[in-house]
């Protein structure tokens, strides 16, 4: 049965490796625990079963841009799904539950935070569950790379549905992490399955040039189809972006201030082969399933081997060969230590901040719980006079301590659902001659709307009827009112809700902060460990997350260079040892090395070729070597 669903709604009928063992165990009741790396295909490990089981699927996810994708690739397959986001009234959100409690959907997605509600609760006690999909499941470890502590909350629907089962869902977690995963979602001797790390299609490299940005274009000028270049702030994406259009490439920058619309032409552009490279911060990328991309690299270090795997692994997904490259200095650590202590910016000015937050909402003392407001941060922190990047860092604590959740920008088509059957929406018509025109123009443009939340499009239906946009939805939001129909309203605007009332004062935060602090501090490490290692990278990443690898990977940087020594029988590596100990004592021609070196010139070339791509030498003036 679970073929038949793949061939009905997905066009094909094969499962990739371990996805059939995990649905036919969710299917057969037992918990399940998937992890698979980034392009694995865990999304059809919960979607093909829900499908097919009776009830719907409860599936907890992180994002708002990442429930938006799947939900409108699922609704285009004819599926029905639907999800519940801080930007919805709390209406809407009532109408959202009333299509669950009536079997209308087949899957609902909902952010952690949602579970701290008792309205939810409430409604969550009368819907068919099928079975719960905890996406991203790392989230709900403090050892994870991303905690968001609304994951503690998931428990409570195993409180209330104590006999559907729970599958878990990863691209990456250490042993730690797992082990927490599974204490803290109470799974029960769960099926697990966990495909290798290792990504044989995948050479990742370190590149310790000097000039970062020459090197990078050196890469785009050897490879071949798309790239993404992975920086750490929105400045970077576009001085960055310039200079690789001005080096020929069809190039764009993206970063999460940019407007909606501007995000969507990039994504669109970039997936179309308009781009061939985008310049992003790792707001991009999440979701994102473009089978060609054949090189992918990182201008500095990121926060953890668990976001550079993640971001790394977008390279290849088709199984082709691809590059990753790592750019890194010396100084870089350094940078990076200062940046990761940067983002805990102390206790008081995290509690002035939330202060002057709820100033700024005008929500006052132990009011504002489960309430949304739409807010735009640059008009906060101008309002405030604090700088931009201060602000980020304390909303990002708040929220690591579940008092407020931000959510970015992201579009959200209008959608509509009626609630009356065939017999009773004709007879409301004919009663309410007023609404006909409307009603017709929906039924006749959307297709399974009587049965599904289907999106539409205001302004062509106000061009099919012959009124004024602002008239339909008046019309919709009326009708809606009135239990005719579910009209739930598009957005496109970043929101902030608070978790809890607010408090005279935040109690005693600093324990937590500095756990997270340190928490984050080992991560980095780990990070600069990979990239000064001389272990073979894939099994360096392998050994990271508990795998084993017995061979090593044969196509990454420090396997090459191994190779290069046993092709010299041996002579590649004294050579090269006597070359950092002769330039450590100061520069030398070139023309005097291959005597100095005892070794012929073409062995004296080699080495000298490979430190100059390692960024351990350079050509000064009249070819004189000098050691980096």
């Amino acid at each position: 049965m679970f073929i038949s669903a793949l061939e009905q709604y997905w066009n094909f009928n094969t499962f990739r490796d371990g996805q059939l063992e995990a649905i036919e165990a969710l299917a057969s009741g037992r918990d399940t625990f998937v992890m698979f790396p980034t392009g694995g295909g865990k999304s059809l490990c919960y979607q093909v079963p829900a499908v097919v089981l009776d009830g719907c699927c409860l599936v907890v996810s992180p994002l708002i841009a990442l429930m938006k994708d799947q939900v409108d690739a699922l609704l285009g397959k004819g599926i029905p799904a639907g999800f519940i986001h801080s930007g919805l009234s709390r209406q809407q959100v009532v109408n959202e539950m009333e299509c669950l409690i009536s079997g209308s959907y087949k899957l609902l997605y909902v952010a952690p935070e949602r579970l701290q509600s008792q309205e939810f609760k409430g409604y969550l006690r009368n819907a068919k569950i099928s079975f719960l999909a905890v996406d991203e499941a790392h989230c709900i470890s403090q050892w994870g790379f991303d905690f968001r502590p609304g994951y503690r909350n998931i428990r409570i629907i195993r409180e209330i549905h104590p006999n559907i089962p729970v599958m878990a869902l990863t691209a990456s977690a250490t042993p730690r992490v797992k082990a927490d995963i599974i204490a803290s979602l109470g799974l029960r001797k769960p099926f697990e399955i966990q495909k290798s790390f290792a990504r044989p299609n995948l050479s990742y490299r370190v590149d310790y040039k000097e000039n970062k940005i020459g090197a990078m274009i050196g890469e785009l000028q050897k490879s071949s189809g798309t790239a993404l270049i992975y920086v750490r702030n929105r400045r970077l994406t576009l001085q960055i972006a310039e200079q690789v259009r001005q080096a020929g490439f069809t190039c764009q920058a993206y970063h999460a201030g940019m407007s909606h619309l501007e995000r969507i032409n990039i994504q669109k552009g970039w997936m179309d082969g308009e781009y061939r490279v985008v310049v992003a911060t790792n707001a991009f990328g999440m979701g994102i399933d473009k089978s060609n991309v054949r090189l992918v690299m990182h201008y500095m270090i990121p926060d953890s081997l668990e976001s550079y795997y993640q971001e790394a692994g977008r390279a290849g997904r088709d199984g082709k060969e691809s590059s990753c490259v790592l750019f890194y200095r010396e100084e870089d650590a350094q940078v990076s230590r200062k940046g990761v202590n940067a983002q805990y910016p102390g206790v008081a000015f995290i509690n002035m901040m939330y202060e002057s937050l709820a100033n700024y909402l005008q929500i006052p003392v132990g009011s504002g719980e489960g309430v949304t407001y739409e807010f735009e941060l640059n008009a906060f922190a101008q309002r405030y006079s604090y700088p931009a990047i201060q602000v980020f860092h304390a909303l990002n604590n708040l929220e690591k301590l579940g008092y407020i959740k931000m959510s970015e920008a992201v579009h959200i088509p209008s959608r509509v659902f009626f609630k009356l059957s065939g017999t009773e929406l004709y007879a409301f018509q004919v009663r309410y001659f007023y609404y006909d025109a409307l009603l017709k123009a929906l039924l006749r443009s959307y297709g399974g709307i009587m049965t599904a939340p289907v999106r539409i499009q205001e302004n062509k239906i106000a061009e099919l009827i012959g009124v004024p946009k602002a008239e339909v939805v008046h019309s919709l939001k009326q009708l809606d009112d009135i239990g005719v129909l579910n009209y739930t309203p598009s957005t496109d605007k970043p929101t902030i809700t608070f978790l809890r009332s607010r408090p005279q004062e935040i109690s005693d935060p600093e324990r937590l902060l500095e756990f997270n602090r340190e928490r984050n501090l080992e991560r980095m490490e780990k990070l600069i460990a990979y990239a000064e290692a001389e272990q073979c990278r894939m099994q360096n990443i392998c050994s990271y997350f508990g795998e084993e690898l017995e061979q090593s990977c044969g196509t990454c940087d420090i396997c090459m260079l191994r190779k290069r020594i046993e092709a010299g029988g041996g002579n590649f590596g004294t050579v090269a040892q006597r070359l950092e100990n002769l330039l450590k004592q100061g520069p030398v021609a070139f023309s005097e090395l291959a005597e100095r070196l005892e070794a012929s010139p073409d062995m004296t070339r080699e080495v000298i070729r490979w430190y100059e791509a390692e960024g351990k030498v350079r050509f000064g003036k009249d070819q004189i070597i000098y050691w980096n």
